[in-house]
């Protein structure tokens, strides 16, 4: 499969050759961390495509903004783990990922938003 990749780097997983497809379909559900490792465009960027912490940081000030404001406006500070996403641009991300983000998800415990979503 990396040979395909490789040869491919452009193409979409769902364009590839169905065996390929197969394969890579396989990974991202039983060894994602392997794939993420050594998948040919995440090596060609020098490692992980997303920095964590830099996402952390940024998200967790605008974050902390966004409750600022909702304490402004009367909402007492309390919004869900899935306004704050939505706001962010980033819904899923903060939903998924949380325990990459730990700023944010700790800024959230303490202003008591529902990790649940929403």
């Amino acid at each position: 499969m990396g040979r395909v990749r490789s040869a491919n780097p452009g193409v979409p997983a769902k364009l590839m050759p169905k065996a390929a497809f197969n394969a890579y379909s396989y990974l991202i559900r039983e060894d994602r961390g392997w794939l993420e490792r050594n998948h040919p465009l995440a090596r060609a960027q020098g490692g992980a495509a997303v920095d964590w912490e830099a996402c952390d940081r940024e998200w967790t000030e605008k974050a902390r903004t966004m409750l600022s404001e909702s304490v402004r406006e009367g909402g007492g500070g309390r919004m869900s783990c899935g306004r704050i996403g939505r706001g962010l641009g980033a819904y899923s991300i903060v939903i998924k990922e949380m325990a990459r983000l730990p700023m944010l998800a700790e800024l959230l415990a303490e202003a008591g938003a529902d990790a649940a979503g929403g």
